[in-house]
C-alpha cells in the first residue's frame, strides 16, 4: 500500500484529514452555519436580533398597516361627522333665537265691499318697498279672493309704515251715476312691531256710513291689529297671492 501523507485510501477514493482534526473541523461548518444565519437577522428596537420575515410576513405585516390605517382614518372622519352635527345643532339654535328676538309680521287683505263696488286694482308697500301689487283683470282674481295672505317675514323690533292703494270701480246700481265710475283710495298706517312678538294686521277695505252716506263716501280702509308670542318653531310661510302672473304691476 503507498501511503499519500497523511491521507487514506478507502474504496479507491482519497480523503485529506483535516490538519486539526475532525472536531475542530466541524465546529468550523458550525460556527459559519450559524454566523451566516446571524447575518440574515434584523436588530430590533431593544437591540435583540428577529429574523428577517419572509415574502409571507412581509405581506402579513403591510396588510396589517393598512388595516390600522383604515381605522385612524374612519376614526377621524367620526369625529369630523360629529363635530359638524355640533355645530349645526347651534346653528339651529341660533336661527331660532334671532327668529324668536325679531318682531315677525303677517299681513292680510280683506274685502268687505258690498256689489256696488268691484276692487280693480291693489298695491301695498312696506316702509317704501312693493310687497304686493295686483290688477282684476280678466281673470278676475280679486272677485275670486276676497280673504288672503300677502305677507309675512321677519323685521325689526321697531316702527313700521304700511301704505295701500286700492282702485275700485262702481257697479251703478240704484245709484246709476256712479256705474263704471272709479274711486282711489289711499292709506298709510303707522304701527310697532315688538320684540319676540308675531303682529297680524288685516287690512280690511269696507263700506263705511249708513243708508244717509254718499256712495262716494262709503269705501274706506280700516287696520285690526293683533298680537301674539312667537314660538321656537314658526309655522311653515303659506302661499302669497292670489297672482295672474309673478309680474309686478304698476300704474
Amino acid at each position: 500500500m503507498q501511503l499519500l501523507g497523511n491521507s487514506e485510501r478507502k474504496t479507491g477514493v482519497a480523503y485529506a484529514r483535516p490538519p486539526f482534526g475532525w472536531s475542530l473541523w466541524v465546529v468550523c461548518v458550525f460556527t459559519s452555519v450559524f454566523v451566516t444565519r446571524v447575518t440574515l437577522a434584523q436588530v430590533g428596537d431593544d437591540g435583540k436580533l428577529n429574523p428577517v420575515p419572509s415574502g409571507s410576513d412581509e405581506s402579513a405585516i403591510s396588510d396589517e398597516g393598512r388595516v390600522k390605517e383604515l381605522g385612524e382614518r374612519v376614526e377621524g372622519l367620526k369625529e369630523r361627522v360629529h363635530e359638524s352635527k355640533s355645530r349645526l345643532l347651534l346653528l339651529k339654535e341660533q336661527i331660532l333665537h334671532d327668529v324668536i328676538a325679531e318682531a315677525q309680521v303677517t299681513l292680510v287683505h280683506r274685502n268687505e265691499l258690498g256689489a256696488s263696488f268691484t276692487i280693480e286694482f291693489v298695491r301695498y308697500t312696506l316702509d317704501g318697498v312693493q310687497i304686493y301689487a295686483q290688477a282684476n283683470n280678466d281673470a278676475r282674481v280679486l272677485d275670486h279672493s276676497r280673504h288672503f295672505q300677502l305677507f309675512r317675514d321677519t323685521l325689526v323690533p321697531a316702527n313700521h309704515v304700511l301704505s295701500v292703494e286700492i282702485v275700485l270701480r262702481g257697479e251703478g246700481g240704484l245709484f246709476s251715476y256712479v256705474d263704471g265710475y272709479r274711486f282711489r283710495i289711499r292709506s298709510n298706517y303707522t304701527f310697532y312691531a315688538p320684540k319676540a312678538k308675531i303682529t297680524h294686521i288685516d287690512v280690511v277695505v269696507f263700506e263705511n256710513g249708513g243708508g244717509l252716506t254718499t256712495l262716494e263716501d262709503r269705501p274706506a280702509v280700516r287696520y285690526d291689529v293683533r298680537h301674539e308670542d312667537a314660538v321656537a318653531a314658526p309655522a311653515a310661510t303659506p302661499e302669497i297671492g292670489p297672482r295672474d302672473s309673478d309680474r309686478s304691476i304698476s300704474q
